[in-house]
């Protein structure tokens, strides 16, 4: 079959700690980079994310995406199956463009974005050395494009350029967005707590 499929991710801390920025202390106290993902810890928009936020936020974002890319604008859920761990939905981007996805939550842990053209994307929750803290959220991206032979390497060249970008600012767009919801009380880790560990 022609066509080719290209693949990117992007993993981004969810609490950065303060020894992973200290290096940057010297020259410029709040570094940019760590700041990307968390903003600025004040009273009203807590620095700690816990595990049930990102769920909570994972599950919201299934039924808005629009309010976690800002290249939607419109999303449209069809149906929902096992409990709404199943949802086909219609997102639509601000160009006009419609793609139908079926996303698949499982376990607490990752939601799968599948596109109809077999393109794939998983949103996925982890947990590094540092205890239940230490956070990190990653988005994985596999592009199908049968339009596409691997000779076409200008165009490649472009589209892995242009998927990097779109992978990093999701991540850090979603955790941002999740830290606001947080703060606002508009998800709170009990909408978290209902798909822990059940697999789809």
């Amino acid at each position: 079959m022609p066509g080719i499929t290209l693949h990117t991710s992007y993993t981004s801390p969810v609490n950065p700690t303060s020894s992973s920025s200290s290096s940057s202390e010297p020259s410029s106290p709040p570094s940019p980079p760590a700041q990307t993902s968390s903003a600025p810890p004040t009273p009203s928009f807590p620095r700690k994310l816990t595990h049930a936020h990102l769920w909570a936020g994972l599950h919201r974002k299934v039924r808005r995406a629009q309010d976690f890319v800002p290249a939607i604008v419109d999303c449209r859920v069809e149906k929902e199956e096992d409990e709404g761990r199943v949802v086909e939905r219609w997102v639509r981007f601000k160009e006009g463009r419609e793609v139908r996805e079926r996303c698949v939550a499982v376990g607490g842990w990752k939601v799968d974005f599948q596109q109809t053209d077999g393109s794939t994307i998983t949103n996925l929750i982890s947990k590094g050395a540092g205890g239940d803290d230490d956070l990190y959220l990653t988005y994985i991206f596999e592009w199908r494009h049968p339009e596409l032979s691997a000779d076409a390497t200008d165009e490649i060249a472009q589209l892995r350029a242009k998927y990097d970008g779109m992978a990093k600012m999701a991540v850090e767009k979603s955790i941002e967005s999740i830290r606001k919801m947080v703060a606002e009380g508009v998800i709170g880790e009990k909408d978290g707590e209902g798909w822990r560990d059940i697999v789809a």
